[in-house]
């Protein structure tokens, strides 16, 4: 099984780099699932600013979005990413270090959390 964090510069581009990815229909509208793979579309990622935000519920973190497309792609099998598309790819569960060690998923604020349960 392999996961791929894309992170594609707006929505427009994700779908053209999903559809390289055999992820969307003819139509041109994500598909979330097969038998071989599942997508979440997760969008634009919102981070915290710093500020704090006074509201009638109580203190809230001031939140602002990075104005990027993110999509969590899953593949049952190895499911080569275009050459193209290496530029979107904000980790893949495949990536190694030089020493060939697995490198962790980012777990900054900068980066969605979202994970398959």
């Amino acid at each position: 099984m392999q996961d791929t964090l894309f992170k594609f510069p707006s929505e427009t581009a994700s779908l053209h780099g999903m559809k390289l990815m055999g992820a969307v229909n003819s139509d041109d509208e994500p598909i979330l699932a097969t038998f071989a793979f599942a997508q979440a579309i997760i969008g634009e990622h919102m981070v915290p600013t710093g500020a704090i935000i006074d509201t009638p519920q109580g203190p809230v973190p001031e939140m602002d979005g990075d104005g990027k497309h993110w999509v969590l792609f899953r593949a049952l099998e190895d499911v080569p990413v275009p050459n193209v598309l290496n530029a979107y790819v904000a980790w893949r569960s495949t990536l190694t270090d030089a020493n060939g060690v697995p490198i962790p998923r980012p777990t900054t604020p900068d980066v969605p959390q979202q994970v398959w349960l």
